[in-house]
């Protein structure tokens, strides 16, 4: 059916037009979304420091910083959220932001100094963190943390936070894979190739203290250049002197198991 051209009121050409202009600029706007989304995030470093003093708390902080769009501020808010969490002491308040949470961290050490005089250690915490990894679907980062509030020895960790770059969500480990239950084979296969324990043989067998002497991977995993990295921190599945434990996988290797790459 064509165009009416005759005894048409102007009114029916007015809407046509208003109607097309009204999808044009959807259109439009669609396109700015999608662009926005996978083009516009850039991420820096951004430092957060305690006040140098004597007898003081000390604090870095090192962390990328997100601009660019909603997904930025997704991103800072995850980082904004795990650095409090690394640094509190007590959890008997609760911080909005990074700068609070370093004040409250040297704040609990004066309050502990001054209850026992004689302690010696001063706290410490550092937090460094960086992109290890990054797609137009995939942000990979890489946190190191270690706080030492007394005794013999602080602790150390490695995290990693996987997001999605065009929605700004945490990504959880299973839903990077198609098989997850494949992924875990192959990784417990890799485990016990690096650390000489048969397959006949327990997991535990050979020192190990996995939860009823039974693989299970790490809740630390994330990606770098080549390919899936695991983490064990210490105390997780041996004890503290036998530090960090790594596995790397080659994207290689994964196949087409990867959802995410």
């Amino acid at each position: 059916m064509g165009i009416p051209t005759k005894n048409v009121p102007l009114s029916y050409y007015n809407m046509t037009f208003i109607q097309m202009k009204k999808y044009y600029f959807l259109f439009l706007a669609i396109l700015a979304f999608i662009s926005c989304n996978s083009d516009g995030i850039k991420l820096t470093t951004e430092a957060i420091n305690s006040k140098s003093c004597k007898d003081c708390a000390k604090v870095s902080i090192n962390l990328p910083k997100a601009t660019g769009n909603f997904v930025a501020d997704s991103i800072n808010q995850h980082l904004n959220d795990y650095a409090i969490q690394v640094l509190n002491y007590t959890e008997e308040h609760t911080s909005e932001s990074i700068k609070q949470e370093v004040e409250n961290f040297v704040s609990e050490y004066q309050k502990t100094k001054k209850d026992f005089p004689d302690m010696a250690a001063v706290w410490e915490a550092t937090i460094d963190g960086n992109v290890s990894y990054q797609t137009e679907d995939l942000i990979s980062l890489q946190l190191d943390s270690y706080v030492y509030t007394g005794g013999a020895h602080g602790y150390g960790a490695v995290s990693y936070m996987n997001i999605d770059a065009k929605t700004g969500a945490l990504l959880e480990t299973k839903d990077l894979f198609t098989d997850f239950s494949a992924f875990k084979v192959l990784v417990e296969k890799k485990f016990r190739q690096i650390h000489n324990i048969p397959d006949e043989e327990s997991i535990n067998s050979t020192g190990f203290m996995f939860d009823n002497d039974v693989f299970e991977l790490p809740q630390n995993i994330g990606y770098n250049e080549k390919g899936i990295v695991l983490i064990y921190n210490p105390y997780d599945i041996a004890a503290y002197a036998e530090g960090m434990i790594k596995i790397e996988i080659p994207f290689d290797d994964l196949q087409n198991n990867l959802i995410i790459k």
